[in-house]
């Protein structure tokens, strides 16, 4: 009951209110109670919302009690500079992330804030959108002693590398095909066709426009060294939805059953379809043969 009392004392020093919204931090050793009220003494005066518990719930748009359980399981929250935290939180928030995506990913208030403010920097070049904590993920400052399993924290460094290298391929690929271009001059030109049916053909099949611009470039390379038109694809904008490495092998086993596709439909067609019109061609050929 004394130790109970104690921890009470402690909590009401720098949370006066109920302690329901603030019950979980009771759970802690009395040596993290005791460092928690001591620095929560330290910033009263630094903290608008007087601490940091309150601070974090305005900023992030949750409860005094997620904070808290959140803190229990991630001391840090409670330790790390205040100025760190609130600058970090601030960039990033500027930058467009989620308070629910940090909420989600904590261990960002342990990074480096240049560091940061560099990933985001380069994320934002990139053209990435809904940037996510994890993509900022650092090398933690040396001087800094956290409890962080290293290999999940590298793993997720490399994969927020490559991810944002990828992005800025794809970037330099799109500039390198499309030019000065949008997406709809590059194929009104490559179709040989106006706006308006530029307008038609994505009105018919909308999910053009979320394919990269190089395989666009791809596919319809490929369509018009085997001989389609510009009008065929017009009439069958389908295809450039396809996987490349499928239309490329449906055309090459049909043409060896001795079938020539004059249209782009059949390369379109759905894996039991196209069986079943193989197999028909495939029988044709064999009753030719007798």
């Amino acid at each position: 009951m004394e130790e109970l009392a104690w921890r009470l004392h402690n909590i009401k020093m720098f949370w006066p209110g109920s302690t329901n919204k603030v019950a979980v931090l009771l759970t802690l050793p009395v040596d993290k109670i005791k460092k928690i009220s001591s620095l929560a003494a330290q910033e009263s005066n630094i903290i608008p919302q007087k601490t940091r518990i309150n601070y974090l719930s305005d900023m992030l748009q949750c409860s005094i009690s997620d904070i808290c359980d959140l803190s229990s399981r991630y001391f840090f929250i409670h330790t790390v500079p205040f100025a760190r935290l609130s600058s970090i939180l601030k960039i990033l928030l500027d930058a467009g992330v989620t308070p629910k995506d940090i909420l989600k990913d904590v261990w960002v208030f342990r990074y480096n804030l240049q560091s940061i403010q560099s990933r985001l920097d380069r994320i934002k070049e990139s053209g990435i959108l809904g940037i996510k904590p994890w993509m900022d993920v650092l090398s933690i400052e040396n001087d800094t002693k956290t409890g962080l399993c290293r290999d999940t924290q590298d793993s997720k460094a490399v994969l927020g590398d490559q991810f944002i290298q990828e992005a800025l391929q794809r970037r330099s690929d799109s500039k390198a095909v499309l030019g000065d271009q949008s997406i709809q001059e590059y194929l009104c030109k490559r179709l040989n066709c106006s706006e308006a049916a530029f307008r038609y053909m994505t009105k018919k099949q909308p999910a053009i426009l979320k394919v990269h611009v190089t395989k666009l470039q791809e596919t319809l390379d490929f369509l018009f060294e085997e001989g389609f038109s510009s009008n065929q694809v017009q009439q069958m904008p389908r295809v450039l939805c396809h996987s490349l490495d499928t239309i490329q092998m449906r055309l090459t086993e049909l043409r060896d059953l001795g079938y020539n596709p004059i249209s782009l439909s059949i390369l379109c067609k759905s894996l039991h379809e196209y069986s079943e019109f193989k197999h028909k061609m495939s029988g044709s050929r064999k009753q030719i043969a007798l």
